[in-house]
């Protein structure tokens, strides 16, 4: 099964905007779909940041280049994203908000970590029950969350999941329950571990930050990652336009 994650988008209601002043999100967003498009995949994830400022018209532009994907586009909220005006104007069709989705691959589970105003994130005590009871009842399970919850020692660090220390001991006790976690929101590649799961977190598809101490820029293009799921294991492949 191959699966595609698409990350941090931060599309705007202006179609010219700008991030940093740097990079026209949507020009980017669009290279990366067309390049994903290619790829033919089985499924395509959004894995938050869907827009930069919320607004009904960058969702609505948005759900018009998602539904010419020929498969199911499972979505979940980042921190800049507005939770209401996104289900109102993107889910619909192929795309999808759901708490978790069963596959050849595993059973992925979608978790939210948005939190209102704050750029931090964090899973909710009645989420957590929630996770826990679908680590008991799945196995093969890929865990799907916005924010980075193992530090990567650079600035975005400010902004991890206020619980991770709980998240994390949450997976460490279905460990064996879970084959990879995906996060996005830190606009980079990184590869870690929490209790021997591995952790991906994706490229954005408009722009890379710098793994720094400081807010830096990183010169490598926009992206994606592909999940080639097959019998023998996970191939990951970061993918750039």
């Amino acid at each position: 099964m191959k699966v595609v994650q698409i990350s941090d988008l931060h599309l705007a209601k202006d179609p010219a905007y700008r991030i940093y002043g740097l990079v026209n999100t949507q020009d980017t967003f669009i290279d990366v779909l067309n390049q994903v498009k290619a790829e033919k995949p089985d499924l395509v994830i959004i894995s938050g940041d869907l827009s930069q400022d919320g607004s009904a018209e960058s969702y609505s532009r948005l759900k018009e280049q998602l539904q010419t994907l020929n498969c199911e586009v499972l979505t979940i909220y980042g921190n800049h994203d507005n939770p209401m005006a996104m289900q109102s104007n993107l889910i619909g069709n192929n795309i999808k908000h759901l708490p978790y989705k069963q596959s050849v691959a595993g059973t992925f589970i979608l978790c939210n970590s948005y939190q209102e105003n704050l750029h931090t994130g964090l899973i909710s005590a009645s989420d957590l029950v929630n996770l826990e009871n679908y680590l008991k009842s799945f196995a093969d399970c890929i865990i799907v969350i916005h924010h980075h919850f193992v530090k990567l020692n650079t600035f975005i660090d400010k902004y991890i999941l206020d619980n991770h220390v709980e998240f994390s001991a949450l997976l460490q006790k279905y460990q064996s329950k879970i084959k990879l976690c995906i996060t996005g929101h830190v606009h980079n590649s990184y590869d870690n571990y929490v209790s021997g799961i591995p952790i991906h977190c994706g490229l954005s598809s408009c722009i890379q930050l710098a793994k720094t101490e400081t807010v830096l820029f990183d010169l490598k293009r926009p992206g994606y990652t592909v999940y080639n799921f097959t019998e023998s294991g996970t191939e990951i492949l970061d993918k750039y336009c």
